[in-house]
Parts: structure tokens; sequence; C-alpha cells
């Protein structure tokens, strides 16, 4: 069977973070199950996307564009080496006011991007 990346981990804090999250696989009430399972599950993709080098993570990144708001591929392109590749403008670090009004009013990137 293929093991989730994750269950290969030599690394002791994703060890950790497996036990706790099998605690409540591993227990008796339904509610609790699915919390661990969907714990686990989180873990995984931290791990797989931890795991990626920096040049996968950018194409992956880059695979991604059209799935985010203008004003969050300005801000992923701002604080990763994507600049040298997507700057063509010289006011490109600046939001339109409809960029600006969009990154106020977003509550899922806005904390992704302040975390």
């Amino acid at each position: 069977a293929n093991k989730p990346k994750l269950a290969t981990s030599t690394e002791k804090n994703w060890k950790d973070k497996i036990a706790l999250h099998m605690q409540g696989v591993k227990a008796n009430g339904p509610k609790t199950k699915k919390a661990g399972l969907l714990a686990l599950m989180e873990e995984e993709v931290k791990y797989e996307m931890m795991s990626l080098t920096t040049d996968q993570a950018l194409a992956k990144l880059e695979a991604m564009k059209n799935q985010f708001p203008k004003w969050v591929w300005k801000t992923i392109v701002k604080l990763t080496s994507l600049r040298v590749n997507h700057v063509n403008d010289e006011n490109w670090e600046t939001y339109t006011p409809e960029e600006e009004k969009e990154r106020g009013a977003d509550m899922v990137y806005g904390k992704v991007i302040n975390d």
C-alpha cells in the first residue's frame, strides 16, 4: 500500500504530531475519530508542502497563479524570487484601489499572508 509521505517521517516533531492525532483516530467516539482524521490529513498536507524544495514550491505557486485573487498574486511575487520573472511594471508593488478593497475584505488569504 502507498503510505503518505508523513508516515515515513523520522523527525521527532512530526512523529509527535502523528502520535497525537492517532490517539483521536483510535478513540471510541465518532466525532473524536473524525477530528483526529481531519487533523492528521491537515498535517499530511503541511508535511508535503514543507518537504518541497524552493524551486518545487515556486513552480507549484506559478501553476496556481490563476486561482489567487490579483492582490494575493502580487503579494506572493513581492515576497518570493518569482519577482525576477513576473515583474513587468514599475508600480508592481502598488495595489490598485480595487485590489486594496479586496485585500481588506479577504478573511482567508489575508489571514494566511499575515500569519
